[in-house]
């Protein structure tokens, strides 16, 4: 089987989790002996640039539609299966090609055709077989689809003994006012220090570090392996987001490595945290709520361990192998029922 994917970012560069997990599944493919080419940014025209998306971007669309037509469609003819990946502020008809499958690893289906100044239309783009990355995500597309939960990579970040309990907090991720820092900041117990870790918006970066008193640190380390040192040199991890995140791959990584998690459980992530057996659970934006949770773990020993052990049983349950044989499944699915269908047409050709 030949697979075009295609997406905006791909490894080495990358956001977050969700690029690698792409990564991972296109590896899974190959290892199955499949032949996968990647197509994303520079390649494709991206109406996105420094975390916006700029008016000069808008003005040359007819420019950057065309180009992206004749390169994608020169690549698709000789595809089996396309497969769409992170398509946000990409070409939206892309998505109308057939057959392709796309996975859906954020809310692009719901914002990808409002910002992207060549989609004249008021409904989403009719995709083809669509896997969601939780029932969050196709709850809010609106769209039937699979499950594919996304997970962490449980090479890298594998479990860890941990000490006595020394008050270290741990706020990973990328920077950004929906990611709850402002609220970690305000709920800090002054015994106690966090560790900011991340990159992201510049300005909101600096308004974090003029906030932040002398028990606060920043790290921007990236690398997976480092992240992961990070989380067993803390006592405990927060995920303080008030946004509706997608699925969340912080706290599935701090349980993986054995450290509890204090989070608030919006989008997706309310589909594996449950209050008091693998994390705890607070109202988000409410530092009050959340001071009370630190403080409630800290002076409770016999709590950290039952929430470790519940975290470490979830986290079994959510790998990034798993994830990725999920989606290798079902595009393997998808192109034999095409075979057996007989005459199925893609780019001109059949399947």
């Amino acid at each position: 089987m030949r697979v075009l994917s295609v997406g905006n970012l791909y490894p080495p560069d990358h956001l977050g989790g969700y690029e690698l997990m792409w990564q991972a599944a296109n590896e899974e493919l190959r290892a199955r002996g499949h032949e996968v080419r990647v197509l994303c940014a520079p390649e494709l025209g991206w109406y996105w640039r420094d975390h916006a998306w700029p008016r000069r971007l808008r003005l040359a669309a007819p420019w950057i539609e065309r180009r992206n037509r004749r390169v994608f469609g020169a690549l698709a003819a000789e595809a089996d299966l396309v497969s769409f990946w992170s398509m946000g502020g990409m070409s939206m008809s892309l998505t109308e090609h057939r057959p392709s499958i796309c996975v859906v690893l954020d809310d692009w289906l719901v914002y990808g055709p409002v910002v992207d100044p060549a989609w004249r239309r008021a409904t989403p783009p009719d995709v083809d077989r669509v896997l969601f990355i939780s029932a969050f995500t196709r709850d809010r597309a609106g769209i039937d689809g699979d499950l594919a939960h996304a997970g962490y990579d449980e090479r890298v970040f594998t479990a860890r003994p941990a000490g006595p309990w020394r008050g270290r907090l741990y706020l990973p991720g990328r920077l950004d006012p929906r990611k709850g820092h402002r609220t970690a900041l305000q709920a800090l117990p002054d015994d106690m220090t966090l560790t900011i870790s991340g990159v992201g918006d510049e300005r909101f970066a600096a308004e974090l570090r003029a906030a932040a008193g002398p028990n606060v640190t920043f790290s921007t380390v990236r690398d997976r392996e480092a992240v992961a040192a990070e989380y067993a040199a803390h006592d405990a991890v927060l995920f303080p987001v008030e946004w509706d995140e997608p699925w969340g791959l912080v706290p599935l990584e701090a349980m993986a490595v054995g450290r509890p998690v204090i989070a608030t459980g919006t989008g997706g992530s309310g589909e594996y945290l449950r209050d008091g057996e693998n994390c705890l659970l607070f109202e988000r934006g409410d530092a009050a709520a959340l001071r009370a949770a630190i403080e409630r773990l800290a002076a409770d020993p016999g709590l950290r361990e039952r929430l470790v052990r519940g975290g470490l049983e979830t986290a079994a349950r959510y790998t990034q192998s798993a994830f990725a044989r999920t989606v290798a499944d079902a595009h393997e699915a998808y192109h034999e029922e095409l075979r057996r269908a007989g005459g199925a047409v893609a780019a001109g050709r059949p399947a």
